[in-house]
């Protein structure tokens, strides 16, 4: 057969291997599908360049029960993680981090709350009592900022080091202190910029104690990468399902899901937003994804997109023809009572 006719006959399941082994064994790959438009760093960023397509895919989704507990504590657990996730992206934009890294801090820090919340975990020591407590509670008294700003920008410093992204300790306390203070100027060497330092240095302790040293998670941009490969995707939904990757770190998917099936949940996902169909509709049966699964990432990732939406301000209502004359015409009087004025003072 020619070449031509071997590549129609393929099956998916070839292409997704071929895929792979070209993508070859690296951890944390730098995505190389440029997006059509710049990747928004927050969600309300990604909720305005996807909010025509949020409509239909909850019309799609209608029907299907979230994961997520609409208990009063569930709520406001989750307005601290979104405030936590929103000071590393911060930190992160700031200190011009790339979305995969910047991705690997909000998956340290999600793990870490995990993990330092379930009693017995790797956090904890044989009575139950919690690793690097009192070191913790002494830098806390001292901490000029709040903790919780404190354990994110030692989640984005252990984030840089496993990455390998250089960023100094002392750049990591100006950022935070300039976001996380009222004040506009930089921190200067004094005892408030040691008494920050330390409590980062302590933060960066109580989450290796906690995750046990493991700080390089493994993140999905690679499945996302080969799928997308593989299903020959259009340019706009690899864009969009880029889109919704980086911006479901958000949530804490990588807590109940393997990477691979949060890369198939954001192609489903942007498949419902842009209202692009894959071929063939049984295309996740081949990389061992259940439907159930691809419901739930998808329904995770647009009930985060309509948050981020409801948070947005409303669109200011449209000039109309009289409002542009009523400008032009007050532009024009205080240009003459301007000119008289010259007038006058000369």
């Amino acid at each position: 057969r020619s070449t031509g006719a071997l590549r129609r006959t393929s099956s998916l399941g070839d292409r997704v291997a071929e895929a792979s082994e070209r993508a070859g064994p690296s951890r944390e790959p730098v995505p190389t599908i440029p997006p059509t438009d710049p990747v928004p760093t927050i969600p309300e960023r990604a909720s305005q360049k996807l909010g025509l397509g949020i409509g239909s895919a909850r019309l799609a989704m209608s029907g299907h029960q979230r994961p997520h507990d609409a208990s009063a504590g569930a709520t406001d657990s989750a307005a601290r993680t979104r405030r936590a996730c929103t000071f590393v992206r911060q930190l992160a934009h700031d200190l011009e981090m790339p979305p995969t890294t910047t991705c690997a801090a909000l998956a340290i820090l999600h793990a870490y709350k995990a993990e330092r919340d379930r009693p017995g975990g790797s956090g904890f020591d044989t009575e139950g009592k919690q690793l690097g407590a009192a070191s913790s509670a002494r830098e806390k008294e001292k901490s000029p900022l709040e903790w919780y700003k404190v354990e994110c920008a030692a989640a984005v410093l252990l984030a840089c080091k496993s990455g390998e992204v250089a960023r100094k300790v002392r750049d990591v306390v100006n950022v935070t202190h300039l976001r996380g203070s009222s004040s506009s100027q930089p921190i200067q060497v004094t005892a408030e910029f040691w008494d920050l330092r330390d409590a980062v240095v302590a933060a960066e302790q109580d989450l290796l104690r906690a995750l046990g040293f493991g700080v390089r998670p493994d993140l999905p941009f690679a499945f996302l990468l080969n799928y997308l490969r593989a299903l020959a995707a259009p340019a706009a939904l690899a864009s969009t399902a880029y889109t919704l990757l980086v911006e479901s770190f958000d949530v804490d998917l990588a807590g109940r899901y393997l990477p691979h099936v949060i890369a198939a949940g954001c192609i489903y996902a942007a498949s419902l937003v842009t209202e692009i169909p894959l071929d063939p509709p049984s295309w996740h049966q081949v990389i061992s994804v259940s439907r159930a699964d691809l419901e739930d990432v998808a329904a995770t990732l647009v009930a985060l997109l309509e948050q981020a939406a409801a948070r947005l301000p409303p669109k200011p209502a449209p000039i109309t023809e009289a409002e542009v004359e009523a400008a032009k015409e007050e532009d024009e009087k205080k240009s003459r009572e301007f000119r008289l004025w010259l007038r006058a003072t000369k």
